[in-house]
């Protein structure tokens, strides 16, 4: 850490223009001690890792973390002096009263209080959890940011997907309506942010990327919100390009849900390669859901539907029950949510992919969480009869459908 506490209780930091000479003789004049915990704290003055402030190895205290990168460092920095450009109250590792943790960089804007907090690797969840929750109950507003080194870019619109995308992530849904990652760019001096990430493999996702050039724009919460300028066609020639991969790829080992689905696809005369263009809808809310899409959507088709007459009433509650089975026998995998239970996770993805099937006319809801199925199940086994149904499906899944299901804040 950069900032300490002096012998009379007076923050000390070590940015401040100081030779290592002159730290050297302040450290033996005096004793530092850290403003959370008050344990005392050593001074390391070492030539090769940057100066600060030390536990010693066997505390507890939750300021001890480990000695940030230089990218850390540098991004706290670039927030500072762009807030400070606009903001009269902005301190890097404030030590705000009664809070048990430091932002990496605190300001205030009009009456309401931020914390940046700037995240290069994992966190246990639970401790992700309690400093999100801690800055809320204190009236601050956490904003979470990852740093560019991890952002794995596969292509222009795809991006791996990692446990820290995914805290991330939860962050921005409990912060804002809209879903978005964000990571800061030093180099560039810029945040870039990835909207409305769909999923496409357990950790692949396709997501649109903006930038923003932070000596362009003052702060304002409206930045950090996705944009509704999205590219509906890059989403459906990405979508097409995935849907077609999945509908060639050799299995040569299965998965958990691959080995019960293949079950479930031979008791129709199928296999995974064939299955219905209704079970291969884009739907950005089901990234809880680490099983690919085509694999959870079929299984409500064929195990969940299929035991329902026409007409015949089911509901939401009970699929997401019967799903959650699946998960509990290790059949499909969900994300653990650090805000919602399992239940709780599930109700909008499988919302929006149920709307997905009213949309093109295969369901009806007849009352809130209660619907009926409309038409049999359509079985085929001829692929280029499956891409004219997926092309017929494509049309009827406008825009306009998927933006519904996009920009729609609950159910």
């Amino acid at each position: 850490m950069d900032i300490a506490l002096d012998e009379n209780g007076k923050s000390v930091s070590l940015s401040v223009a100081i030779t290592r000479e002159q730290w050297q003789r302040i450290r033996h004049e005096q004793s530092f001690y850290c403003p959370i915990c008050k344990e005392k704290v050593l001074l390391k003055l070492g030539l090769e890792k940057k100066w600060h402030f030390a536990h010693r190895t066997d505390s507890q205290c939750v300021n001890g973390s480990p000695l940030e990168s230089k990218e850390h460092q540098n991004a706290k920095q670039l927030l500072y002096e762009w807030l400070s450009r606009y903001h009269n109250y902005v301190e890097q590792e404030a030590q705000v009263p009664s809070l048990p943790l430091r932002p990496d960089v605190f300001f205030q804007r009009f009456n309401q209080y931020y914390s940046f907090e700037i995240q290069r690797s994992a966190i246990d969840p639970i401790d992700f959890y309690s400093r999100h929750v801690t800055y809320l109950n204190n009236d601050i507003q956490p904003l979470w940011l990852g740093c560019k080194s991890q952002l794995r870019r596969k292509s222009e619109c795809e991006f791996h997907f990692s446990s820290l995308d995914w805290l991330l992530l939860q962050t921005s849904l409990t912060s804002f309506p809209q879903q978005a990652i964000g990571y800061i760019d030093v180099q560039n001096k810029a945040i870039i942010q990835l909207s409305y990430p769909i999923p496409l493999a357990p950790n692949n996702i396709y997501a649109q990327p903006k930038v923003l050039h932070l000596n362009e724009h003052p702060f304002q919460e409206k930045l950090f919100l996705p944009s509704d300028d999205y590219h509906w066609n890059k989403i459906c020639d990405h979508w097409k390009k995935q849907r077609h991969k999945w509908r060639t790829q050799t299995y040569r080992q299965l998965s958990r849900a691959e080995s019960y689905m293949n079950e479930v696809y031979r008791s129709f005369l199928m296999n995974l390669n064939y299955f219905p263009s209704l079970c291969c809808f884009p739907i950005p809310s089901s990234i809880v859901i680490r099983t690919p899409p085509p694999l959870w959507q079929s299984w409500i088709v064929f195990k969940f539907l299929s035991k329902y007459r026409l007409h015949q009433v089911f509901t939401l509650d009970i699929l997401i029950e019967q799903f959650l089975h699946c998960v509990k026998r290790n059949i499909f995998d969900i994300r653990p949510s650090l805000f919602e239970t399992p239940h709780e996770s599930l109700i909008r993805p499988f919302n929006d992919y149920l709307y997905c099937l009213e949309h093109v006319g295969f369901l009806e809801q007849v009352r809130p969480g209660q619907y009926v199925r409309r038409k049999k199940i359509s079985i085929c086994s001829d692929l280029e009869e499956l891409v004219k149904e997926d092309e017929k499906v494509h049309n009827i899944y406008s825009r306009e459908a998927f933006a519904k299901i996009m920009f729609r804040v609950s159910n």
